[in-house]
């Protein structure tokens, strides 16, 4: 009877979808090195790939450039086993090198702890939350402002997971500009789903008290979906806090997930993507088959009027309009519409904390990387600002940004939004 009992147990969970408990990873001992690395030895460093890959799956925080004119970093994850290897590799080929982070499972426990720095909204933003608590939470915010708010579904994850947006509008749809905001594509990268929902908090509670947001909320229809990549974010509060991908099996593969942000159809297959399931970047085997990207998509191309979009990101400060699949710039006047919009942005960006991002186009900004999102939005749903931001920091800490640093993100890129707001208004 035991036996039979846990055999429905395990059933019930296969037929959800979910993972059993399979245990955390531990990444103890494991750190993050920063390559400097000049022009000639760009190639030299992906030949970490073959020195960490024949143990081990290379895990680039911040990949190598794929060519540039002048001094560059790239930032990798080494583990205890792999550090002689790599040390050995560095020195023999005069790649200059630093510890960014010496201990990676000390920094992710250190990102759990909240702090006790605001009561905003009830001390929400003191710390990082995983899919369920989100959920619970943005249920919560739209029945506070039902006038303001509605809770509407994107689509389903591979595991079951219900992919939400918030629409945020002070008046029935009646052809008002709209613009898309999401985060949490990546899944590790903790600071993107806790700024998009900073986003939304402050458009809903600061309506009828701050001018120029209930202007922007009078004047616009916001569609914020706060956890893109459902599975995998819950993916690394129970499982790896290093996961990247999405969470479903690859045929023939025995690694699981693809990067759904080189998953869609703009550019996908080319530089920057990998064929290779295993790889961080494994586009998948075609465009728009995994279903978080493909239901996204399909629920932002239906909206209509959309002007304005940003898909988040962490980590390295930049402000990153098209193109990412090439090095080849937008059409002249779009362009330069674009980085208009950009400069101003960041500019508006640093003076809330005197942070500094960069602008410009994503694959000479920080890498080729074929069939990112934000290009898809620009080229099929006619996006001219079209946004990827990588948020903070630039290094320190990575994708382990600590909770102390939610609010300030939050409020410097709210200055970005009121300027992509301003922007729109004043050009229709």
């Amino acid at each position: 009877m035991k036996a039979a009992a846990l055999l429905l147990a395990a059933l019930a969970v296969l037929a959800l979808g979910f993972e059993a408990d399979e245990g955390r990873v531990s990444y103890a001992g494991h750190k993050v090195l920063r390559l400097e690395l000049q022009p000639s030895q760009l190639d030299l460093a992906r030949g970490l790939e073959d020195v960490i890959g024949r143990h081990e799956k290379v895990d680039w925080w911040r990949e190598p450039a794929a060519f540039s004119s002048e001094l560059t970093t790239s930032d990798v994850r080494v583990s205890p086993a792999m550090m002689p290897k790599v040390e050995k590799y560095l020195a023999r080929h005069g790649i200059a090198w630093s510890v960014m982070i010496a201990d990676i499972e000390e920094t992710a426990t250190m990102q759990l702890t909240a702090v006790g720095n605001s009561n905003l909204a009830d001390g929400w933003f003191n710390q990082y939350h995983d899919y369920n608590s989100t959920v619970n939470w943005i249920q919560q915010l739209v029945s506070q402002y039902p006038s303001l708010a509605k809770l509407v579904t994107v689509g389903t994850t591979y595991q079951g997971r219900t992919i939400y947006a918030v629409q945020v509008a002070s008046k029935p749809y009646s052809g008002q500009p709209q613009i898309v905001y999401d985060g949490g594509i990546h899944a590790r990268e903790w600071i993107s789903p806790a700024t998009v929902q900073f986003i939304l908090f402050n458009l809903l509670s600061n309506y009828g008290k701050d001018a120029q947001i209930t202007k922007m909320v009078d004047n616009i229809q916001w569609t914020i979906i706060p956890i893109f990549n459902a599975d995998g974010y819950q993916f690394t509060w129970n499982g790896d806090r290093m996961w990247r991908k999405t969470r479903m099996p690859n045929k023939g593969s025995s690694c699981i997930g693809t990067d759904p942000c080189r998953n869609s159809a703009t550019g996908w297959g080319g530089g920057g993507s990998s064929s290779d399931p295993c790889a961080e970047d494994y586009r998948g085997v075609k465009a728009f088959d995994q279903p978080e990207v493909a239901a996204v998509s399909s629920f932002i191309q239906k909206l209509p009027n959309v002007k304005g979009y940003t898909n988040f990101h962490s980590y390295s400060q930049l402000y990153m309009t098209p193109w990412g699949y090439t090095y080849k710039l937008p059409p002249t006047a779009d362009y330069q519409k674009q980085m208009a919009f950009a400069n101003q942005a960041v500019a508006a960006i640093k003076a809330v904390h005197g942070v500094s991002y960069t602008a410009g186009p994503i694959a000479p900004t920080i890498y080729q990387a074929s069939g990112v999102i934000s290009d898809w939005v620009y080229d099929q749903c006619k996006v001219l600002y079209s946004i990827s931001c990588e948020l903070r920091d630039t290094g320190q800490y990575g994708f382990l940004l600590p909770p102390q640093q939610i609010i300030p993100t939050g409020e410097e890129i709210m200055a970005a939004v009121k300027v992509m707001a301003n922007t729109i208004l004043t050009s229709q």
